[in-house]
This record gives C-alpha cells, structure tokens and sequence, in this order.
C-alpha cells in the first residue's frame, strides 16, 4: 500500500465493517444491558444491577470493545504514518473528538461519523469565506457549535428523528429504540 487511495479504501472497509458490527452490538443483548446502565440517557447502574445485570463485568466488556477498535485504528495510523510519536494524540485531539461525538450525537452508532462530516465541513467553510482571517473562522463556529446544542442538545442526528415525526419517515438513528428517544 505506497498511494493515499489505497489507504482510503481501506478505511472506508473498516468503517463500513466498525458501523456494521456496532449496529449489532446496540441491537445485542450486551446492548441492552449498556442502555439500562447508561446513566446519560436515563438508565441507573442500580437498576440495572437489580436486574441481574452484571455492572463490573459490562463496564469490563464496553472498555475491551472500545480498545478494540482503538487498536485497529492505530494499526493503520502507524501503518501509514511509518512511525508513532504523540504529537498527534494530544489533549486538543482527544478535545476535537470529543467534539465530533458531541455535535454528531452520542446515543447514535452514527453520531460520530456525522459529527466529523459537520466539523470538517463547517472548518473548510469558514476559513474560505473568513479568508484566514485570524480567530474569526473560531468564534463563528464556537456560536455554531454552541447553537447547534442549545436547539439539538442529543446531537445533530436526533435532528433527522425530530424532522422524521414531523413528517412520517423512519429516522436514520439506527440502534436506538424509540424507547431510548
């Protein structure tokens, strides 16, 4: 693999393949046991632990599905990059992912993905039309971002599941019941 296409392709597979196989663990019975722990869309430990539901033992299962994917994700960075330094893993990186989810929407397996398609979108744009104007391509978006969660505070992709009740279609929300809505 010596051209950027190659590696693009490749990722496009490994996310068509990380998506798929997260739908099916949202849809499991690990993810229903996560949803009735989650205590950030109305789920109790407590509750769940009442219901036989082993919270020690999710909590185990839900960090080794996620350094999972964290290891074939730096797999391939290093695999492009050639070599690892922590230049590009510092703290305004893991701040800018955090964003993503956010903007995206955090109860969504589709969240992240359109959180990054809004953020880098939203950078390209502003610096074209602020011309590279200092800080002001920032503070647009800061007031962007900032609106975008005082009106959808569950994150873009609750926005596709408020318009689709409005007009009768299905919502592009995957994994998540209408009862966790």
């Amino acid at each position: 693999m010596d051209k950027d296409f190659h590696y693009y392709y490749l990722l496009l597979v490994v996310l068509a393949v990380a998506i798929y196989l997260a739908r099916n663990l949202v849809r499991s019975k690990i993810g229903r046991r996560m949803r009735a722990a989650d205590l950030f869309t109305g789920g109790s430990e407590t509750a769940a632990g009442s219901l036989g539901v082993d919270i020690g033992k999710l909590k185990t299962q839900i960090f080794v599905v996620c350094c999972v994917y964290g290891a074939v994700a730096g797999s391939i960075f290093a695999h492009y990059m050639g070599h690892i330094h922590p230049e590009p893993f510092s703290p305004h990186v893991s701040i800018l992912f955090l964003t993503m989810v956010t903007l995206g929407g955090a109860r969504s397996v589709w969240g992240g993905l359109i959180g990054s398609i809004f953020y880098f979108t939203m950078k390209e744009l502003l610096t074209y039309l602020t011309k590279g104007a200092l800080g002001w391509d920032l503070l647009i978006y800061a007031i962007i971002f900032l609106a975008v969660l005082s009106f959808v505070p569950q994150g873009l992709i609750s926005f596709s599941a408020k318009m689709s009740a409005r007009f009768g279609k299905t919502p592009l929300q995957s994994g998540v019941s209408r009862d966790a809505r």
